[in-house]
């Protein structure tokens, strides 16, 4: 009896699991908030609750290589890395802060996601994924991000842009609070101040238009690559990958289509001569 009145370890615990689908965290955030507002009215009620707010992934090997990207944007994005790790010993020198930013933008099924982990298996490292502003500015000044690539997705709702004017969306007075509490926490990220040697921090926005000029500029974020639509190099690069080496001839390829619906229909067993068909057309 004294060790169950003292040890709360001992006391028999009932877990809750959730899931939901999408990214938005407004869901939860509303229950815990609702939650936290009737313990505070019942004194009765003693419920803890408890915020997951990063997780480390798995190191998922994906060679850049083997990413559906355009001959450009990996020329330009080897050309970045490969300059950022050899310069190592010229930013010690110069006392520059030795961190890479890197910020993917484009429609959503691009394959922004998909290039976070083939840039990390370049570097050898794990992805630390972070959601949300303040659990950035907790781990950027230890010793993990070093360690391991930062990955920000969706950054544009993290508070560091313009108000929007959309239905649902906070209230403008709401969302220039929060700009003005999170946009100097992410430039101290950006400019070094709050992170170790060697961080490298890949973000993504599917609307890079909501992002706070001061955020984008350069000094701050070393690339800023757009991940567009697929071009005729990237369906032939796709449809080889899959099959066999091909080429369109007098073809070009529809507007508007990503990656991610053509390997959907890669997946489904479609044919080659179908998925021509279906995503190209005559000159």
């Amino acid at each position: 009896d004294y060790f169950k009145e003292k040890s709360a370890s001992i006391e028999v615990k009932e877990f809750l699991s959730l899931t939901k689908i999408g990214r938005s965290h407004k869901l939860f955030n509303n229950l815990f908030t609702e939650i936290k507002n009737r313990n505070s009215a019942d004194t009765s009620r003693n419920t803890e609750y408890y915020f997951n707010e990063y997780y480390r992934g798995s190191r998922i090997q994906l060679p850049l290589k083997n990413v559906v990207l355009s001959d450009a944007n990996k020329n330009t994005l080897l050309t970045t890395i490969d300059t950022f790790i050899k310069k190592e010993e010229w930013y010690k020198e110069n006392s520059i802060p030795y961190h890479l930013g890197i910020l993917l933008h484009g429609p959503p099924g691009t394959g922004k996601t998909t290039l976070i982990k083939a840039i990390a298996t370049y570097f050898n490292k794990g992805i630390r994924v972070i959601d949300n502003m303040p659990c950035l500015s907790l781990i950027m000044g230890s010793k993990l991000c070093s360690e391991e690539l930062v990955a920000i997705e969706e950054v544009d709702t993290f508070g560091i842009g313009h108000d929007s004017s959309k239905e649902g969306d906070p209230p403008k007075a709401y969302n220039a609070l929060v700009a003005e509490l999170n946009l100097p926490k992410m430039l101290a990220v950006l400019d070094g101040l709050l992170s170790m040697h060697g961080t490298i921090i890949v973000m993504t926005t599917n609307h890079i238009n909501k992002i706070a000029p001061a955020v984008l500029r350069p000094g701050r974020i070393d690339l800023l690559l757009e991940i567009g639509y697929m071009d005729v190099q990237m369906f032939e690069d796709m449809i080889a990958k899959f099959y066999s080496p091909f080429t369109l001839e007098n073809r070009v390829v529809k507007h508007g289509i990503t990656p991610a619906q053509v390997q959907q229909d890669i997946i489904a067993g479609m044919t080659v001569d179908d998925l021509v068909e279906k995503y190209t057309m005559k000159v």
